[in-house]
């Protein structure tokens, strides 16, 4: 691996700010200010957090061909105690926005600190929303035994599900993210499938961004639906009182009011209870509002929602369809592309062989290859020094996916 402009690793929290890493023909850094600035960049909408954010934001541009397929975003470290936790602008806001705009959070944890901070309690609850996009690391795991590692497993999923009350368990990842000598070698098979695991993840994520956008238009279709179709609900209870409007419109501006209202919009149009805000913020919302501005019910509204019907029930099966279709002709390029996103190691050795040949043993879906075992058990492929397994031929990039996957 490789640092960035200004980076530095240590024991304590080593940044204040936000550093985008992204690609650049040459290293270079780009203060928040002249970022935002840039229309071809996603954060142009990062100028309403002000001045003092902006400060603490910038980009770091470096030459890596893993950038050119993600952006990664380093945020500054949490901090303890009311006192420390102004930082001058909306860092709850701000962490809101990365939130929605990003494609996976990776909550970093020390296998040595493993107690959380008041504000880093805050950030995990403010991503309870994005809970598909949440992904846990627990880094140093080599540093421990293999006995105290599974006790160090254990504390952290009880701290984790302490802040996030979720059915299912956020993925964790074990491993030591850095190119330095393994301290405790009683985990490396798992540390280094965990590794591969991981890289895998991100590799993935241009490919199911496509698939994210579209399910983001279809749930954003669908709340518009129930939006548009609860806002002219209200708007009829109130102008159908002859006296006594603000009453109706106080009498609404309820959770108690709203469910009522989400109740039988949700029977007359066959919308689901799911699409629906939560009522208490609802409530608060609307009361800044006169019901009766309202958009009016009309034939315009009505070829409008049925465009949006057609949207969820036609367009997007079609797109979905489609994208099926060009990601199995990709798949065969999957394998090499997981190699060139694997940072470089000068201190490690490269992970072992058979961690990569059972990753093709899942793909193909042979559970005991036949090709591999041959190879091990020829008594003139052992000694030769040219002749590799067809992992490492594909690690070299000698043997595409298909050619290096066992026969079924």
């Amino acid at each position: 691996g490789r640092g960035f402009a200004g980076s530095r690793v240590g024991p304590e929290m080593t940044t204040d700010r936000f550093v985008a890493v992204m690609y650049g023909d040459a290293e270079k850094t780009t203060p928040g200010n002249a970022l935002t600035s840039q229309p071809d960049t996603p954060f142009h909408s990062l100028k309403k957090y002000g001045t003092n954010f902006l400060n603490r934001l910038e980009a770091a541009a470096l030459p890596s061909p893993i950038l050119k397929r993600v952006t990664l975003v380093d945020s500054p470290g949490v901090l303890s105690g009311e006192k420390q936790r102004d930082r001058g602008y909306d860092y709850n806001g701000v962490v809101t926005w990365f939130a929605q705009h990003s494609d996976r959070i990776l909550l970093l944890f020390d296998a040595y600190k493993l107690d959380l901070s008041d504000e880093f309690k805050d950030v995990m609850k403010l991503i309870q929303a994005y809970d598909k996009k949440v992904r846990v690391v627990l880094n140093k795991a080599d540093g421990v035994s293999p006995q105290d590692l599974m006790r160090v497993y254990g504390a952290l999923m009880w701290n984790v599900g302490g802040v996030i009350p979720s059915a299912e368990v956020p993925r964790v990842y074990i491993g030591s993210f850095w190119d330095r000598p393994w301290q405790n070698t009683g985990m490396l098979d798992l540390m280094e499938a965990e590794e591969n695991d991981l890289i895998e993840d991100l590799v993935t994520m241009p490919q199911n961004n496509v698939m994210n956008k579209i399910n983001e238009i279809a749930r954003r279709a669908r709340v518009v639906e129930a939006h548009t179709h609860l806002l002219a609900h209200l708007r009829a209870k109130v102008v159908a009182k002859w006296y006594g409007k603000r009453e109706e419109q106080a009498r609404l501006c309820t959770p108690e009011g709203l469910l009522a209202a989400y109740e039988q919009v949700q029977r007359e149009h066959d919308l689901s209870r799911g699409d629906f805000p939560l009522p208490s913020r609802m409530a608060s919302v609307l009361r800044a509002y006169d019901f009766t501005d309202f958009y009016k019910p009309s034939v315009e509204r009505s070829k409008k929602l049925k465009a949006l019907r057609e949207l969820t029930e036609c367009d997007i099966p079609e797109l979905i369809t489609r994208l099926h279709s060009v990601q199995k002709r990709r798949q065969a390029s999957k394998a090499s592309i997981v190699e060139g996103f694997r940072p470089l190691r000068n201190v490690r050795p490269p992970p072992p062989d058979h961690l990569f040949e059972k990753k093709l043993e899942r793909q193909a879906g042979v559970a005991q290859p036949s090709v591999l075992r041959a190879m091990r058990a020829s008594p003139w492929a052992q000694p030769s020094s040219h002749i590799s397994s067809p992992a490492a031929a594909l690690r070299r990039g000698e043997l595409s996916a298909a050619e290096a996957a066992p026969e079924a």
